[in-house]
C-alpha cells in the first residue's frame, strides 16, 4: 500500500512538473578554430545558463583538450580558478596579445556578408580584448591615456615606435619619459623623426620599403 501510495506521489508530481527542454553542451575547444571566439561564446553561454563566474574557470576546463588543457594545469591552483587569469593565460599561448588585438581593432575590415552590426559588435571584442590585455580599465582616465600612447606611437617613427613598444610603457608620462631618453642617447631631434615618419607616408605609394627605410634612418638620424 505504501509503495502504491508513493509510485502514485511521483506520478502525480511528475505529471505536475513542465516538459524541461535539455540545456545544450559547449563542444570542446578544437585548436584549429579561433580561441578568442570561442571564449566569447564560452561567457555568453555561462551567461545565459547563470553560472556564478567563480564556477566559470572549472567549467570551460572541462572543454579543454590538448594544448589548451596543458595550459590550464601548468596554472597555479588559485589561478587555475581565476577564469580571468586562465583567459589570459590561453590567449597569450596562442598568441593572442594585445599588440595583436590592437592591430585587429585598427586594421579588421568588413567580411563579405557581414552586416553593420557585425562588424560593430566584432570591433567592440576586439577593443576589449586590447583592453583587458593590457591590464587596462574601462575608466576615462586610463582609456584616454591609451589614446595619448597611440597617438604618440602613430606620429613618430618606425624605429622609435618599435623601441617603445618593446618597453610596453603602461603610462603616457613612462612612454615620454622613455622616448626623450632614447632620442638623446642616439643625438636625435623627435621634430625630425616626426616629420620623416609624415614624409614617408606621403611618399610610401612611390617608394620601396628599401627606399622608405634609408629616408627614415637618414632624417631621424640628423641633428
Amino acid at each position: 500500500m505504501a509503495n502504491a501510495d508513493l509510485n502514485s506521489s511521483r506520478s502525480s508530481t511528475s505529471s505536475r512538473e513542465p516538459n524541461r527542454i535539455p540545456t545544450p553542451k559547449m563542444p570542446h575547444f578544437d585548436e584549429k578554430e579561433d580561441l578568442d571566439a570561442y571564449l566569447l561564446r564560452f561567457e555568453r553561454f555561462a551567461t545565459a545558463q547563470e553560472w556564478p563566474e567563480e564556477q566559470w574557470a572549472l567549467n570551460l576546463s572541462l572543454c579543454l583538450k590538448g594544448e589548451s588543457l596543458r595550459v590550464y594545469s601548468r596554472l597555479p591552483p588559485d589561478d587555475s580558478q581565476d577564469y580571468q587569469k586562465l583567459k589570459k593565460a590561453l590567449l597569450k599561448r596562442f598568441q593572442f596579445t594585445e599588440e595583436g588585438f590592437r592591430q585587429k581593432f585598427r586594421r579588421e575590415r568588413p567580411k563579405k556578408g557581414e552586416t553593420s552590426i557585425q562588424y560593430m559588435a566584432r570591433l567592440e571584442n576586439y577593443m576589449a580584448r586590447w583592453l583587458e590585455m593590457g591590464g587596462i580599465n574601462k575608466t576615462f582616465e586610463e582609456f584616454s591615456d591609451l589614446m595619448l600612447r597611440e597617438q604618440f606611437l602613430n606620429v613618430c617613427s618606425k624605429e622609435l615606435a618599435l623601441f617603445l613598444r618593446e618597453h610596453d610603457c603602461k603610462t603616457s608620462k613612462a612612454l615620454s619619459e622613455l622616448a626623450d631618453k632614447y632620442l638623446e642617447a642616439h643625438h636625435r631631434d623627435l621634430e625630425k623623426c616626426v616629420k620623416s615618419f609624415q614624409q614617408i607616408r606621403e611618399m610610401g605609394k612611390n617608394l620601396t620599403v628599401t627606399q622608405q627605410s634609408g629616408i627614415q634612418n637618414q632624417n631621424c638620424g640628423r641633428g
